[in-house]
């Protein structure tokens, strides 16, 4: 059962927010998304439940993000998966207050994973 409902995903790579957002839509879950990271999502009602954020976006990269969501007392209890193809995500991750990452290329199995994970 899918306790959490709501993922945001956070990525600069189109092709990416479309694909995964599928997979998770099918999985029963709502997505949205938006593809830097201004986090423009922080004005809506209600906040998502689980936040996929690529290391690499346009804006800022996606540690940074993290941080801010961390430190931000709104969003600080939001678990964050970082994802990305650099070396060292986990070190990366773990500095930036990530809850979880991923290593690209990941499969569905593993993204799936990884949300009950942090739920």
């Amino acid at each position: 059962m899918n306790l959490a409902r709501h993922i945001h995903i956070m990525d600069d790579d189109k092709s990416t927010v479309e694909i995964v957002g599928l997979i998770l839509g099918a999985s029963g879950y709502n997505v949205t998304s938006e593809n830097d990271g201004d986090m423009k999502f922080l004005q809506e009602d209600p906040l998502p439940d689980i936040i996929i954020l690529d290391n690499n976006l346009g804006l800022d990269d996606g540690a940074n993000v993290c941080k801010k969501l961390k430190a931000h007392k709104k969003t600080a209890h939001i678990p964050v998966i970082l994802i990305s193809a650099l070396q060292g995500i986990d070190e990366i991750a773990c500095s930036a207050g990530a809850n979880t990452f991923l290593a690209k290329p990941f499969s569905m199995q593993q993204l799936l994973e990884a949300i009950e994970r942090v739920q």
